[in-house]
């Protein structure tokens, strides 16, 4: 029973909740303009090694706040999350740098089984500009999962701590619209959760990395 909750929630995460699937990042290091506000749909696929993949899909607004910094939220298969960015170097010049910590989760209950799934991932990330306006987006992260489900009085939880980054390709197609290929990768390097749920074997732990493939399309925001 242990295995199987804990089972639930990582597949729950996995499937994008609040944050990108939680290896994803799918935004660029420059914060949207000012007073803007920037919509991204963000369909993928979410993989353990050896152990398939899982799609996923997200929504998520951002709102430009100042010059330096925005606010995000997003909605997915998985559940919902906050985010922050905030530029660490002039968001106008080639090459920027920006911290974008994020929280996210998801909580159910049916017939007696609950399941909890909370995320937090704080990934730096830089950008350099290129001609026509797009840039290079690449961002090193920790990333860390808090997994917890229970039937009756029978309770399991586990936590998981992972490092990696993705990268990815900002490209302006047309004003206000952006196409944000990306793809990630993240290894857990403390604590464990797995089990197998139908076709698919979920597996975090120690050694095994995380991979997640983004193509995300970004409308409106442009500084």
């Amino acid at each position: 029973m242990r295995t199987f909750l804990l089972g639930i929630a990582a597949m729950v995460l996995g499937s994008g909740a609040g944050g990108c699937a939680t290896v994803g990042t799918v935004q660029t290091a420059r914060p949207i303009a000012p007073g803007s506000v920037q919509v991204g749909l963000e369909p993928g696929l979410w993989g353990v090694e050896g152990r398939g993949w899982l799609p996923t899909a997200n929504v998520a607004v951002r709102y430009g706040l100042g010059r330096r910094f925005d606010v995000g939220a997003r909605l997915g298969a998985g559940g919902i999350g906050a985010s922050a960015k905030v530029a660490l170097t002039d968001p106008d010049e080639q090459v920027v740098a920006s911290l974008a910590p994020m929280v996210g989760g998801f909580g159910v209950a049916l017939f007696g089984v609950g399941t909890k799934a909370v995320h937090a991932q704080l990934p730096l990330i830089v950008g350099v500009g290129m001609r026509g306006g797009h840039e290079l987006v690449v961002a090193p992260k920790i990333v860390a999962w808090h997994l917890s489900g229970s039937a009756g009085l029978a309770g399991a939880r586990s936590t998981v701590v992972g490092a990696g980054g993705t990268i990815g390709v900002s490209l302006r197609v047309a004003p206000g619209v952006r196409l944000l290929p990306e793809i990630g990768m993240v290894q857990p390097v403390y604590g464990k959760a797995s089990t197998r749920i139908a076709f698919w074997d979920i597996d975090m732990r120690a050694g095994v990395p995380l991979y997640q493939a983004t193509v995300g399309v970004l409308l409106g925001g442009e500084r």
